[in-house]
């Protein structure tokens, strides 16, 4: 495999149980050593490419100097790509695409390839992107500095603990992974996910929480929405994990442009709150 190391943007491949999977790569320009590293898993039905317009971290990366790293998932076409949660009506899931190993390999290049710090790699999932971050999370500890799900929730909560910090974004409209958990209306799924209350509950427990703190910020913009920032802390007054709930808000990136765009399907974005900020904010306070 061969790339340009002076190149703002490209795409590359690893061959994983005989499976060629596709990754795009953003580092800012003139690439440097031991950059953190952010891995942005998309959602159900786009790519990684659709992605990167969707969350628009690059900016952000260009702004903040960090390298984003956008994987595909797996499916029958480009537009209809999953990962493997383990939920069964996931494609990624029935043909058992051994997921787990490509992120393995992926971080294992990203630190070969473009000199990453290792105790800098982060994972960032919208929807089923999310819920994939919280997977790798607890299996793969150790590898991980901080989690961050847009509209994901934790699958199984059956596992041993694990310490890391999270960071959860949650519209309380969202009509596909709903915030109170159970179908969502418009998910073609049909799974029953968790709600975000008891995600946030197993996590905060795991990082060993021990009170919490409620705000709710200032509303500068009059979308109809309203966020409410709950932080759980450990006795150390660190904010392990922190959640924000968007009042009225819908399946959506906070702040992103593109996700506001889409509102007749995915419902409505806020941009009282940039999600991109916040999650940088994060995980610059985590290491592994």
């Amino acid at each position: 495999m061969t790339f340009d190391p002076e190149s703002s943007d490209f795409t590359a491949n690893l061959m994983i149980d005989d499976r060629q999977r596709m990754f795009r790569v953003h580092q800012p320009q003139p690439a440097v050593n031991n950059r953190a590293l952010i891995i942005a898993f998309h959602g159900t039905g786009i790519n990684g490419q659709r992605m990167a317009e969707f969350c628009n971290l690059n900016s952000l990366a260009d702004e903040s100097d960090f390298i984003v790293l956008y994987p595909d998932g797996s499916g029958r076409n480009e537009m209809s790509l999953q990962w493997n949660t383990g939920h069964s009506a996931s494609f990624a899931t029935r043909y058992q695409v051994n997921d787990l190993e490509y992120v393995k390999r992926l971080i294992d290049w990203s630190i070969q390839h473009l000199q990453v710090d290792p105790g800098r790699i982060y994972l960032a999932g919208m929807s089923s992107g999310g819920i994939l971050c919280y997977e790798l999370a607890i299996q793969i500890p150790s590898q991980i500095a901080a989690v961050a799900s847009v509209a994901g929730t934790l699958r199984d909560f059956s596992r041993p603990p694990v310490a890391v910090p999270v960071i959860h974004f949650h519209g309380t409209n969202d009509s596909y992974v709903p915030y109170e958990g159970g179908r969502g209306a418009r998910s073609l799924s049909q799974i029953e996910f968790s709600s975000v209350a008891n995600t946030m509950d197993w996590w905060a427990k795991a990082n060993q929480c021990t009170h919490r703190r409620m705000q709710r910020p200032c509303v500068t913009i009059n979308d109809g929405t309203w966020i409410v920032r709950e932080a759980y802390l450990n006795s150390a007054e660190e904010e392990r994990v922190l959640l924000y709930t968007i009042k009225n808000g819908g399946h959506t990136w906070p702040g992103s442009a593109w996700s506001e765009s889409a509102a007749h399907s995915l419902g409505t974005t806020t941009l009282n709150l940039h999600a991109n900020q916040e999650i940088w904010s994060f995980f610059q306070k985590h290491k592994c």
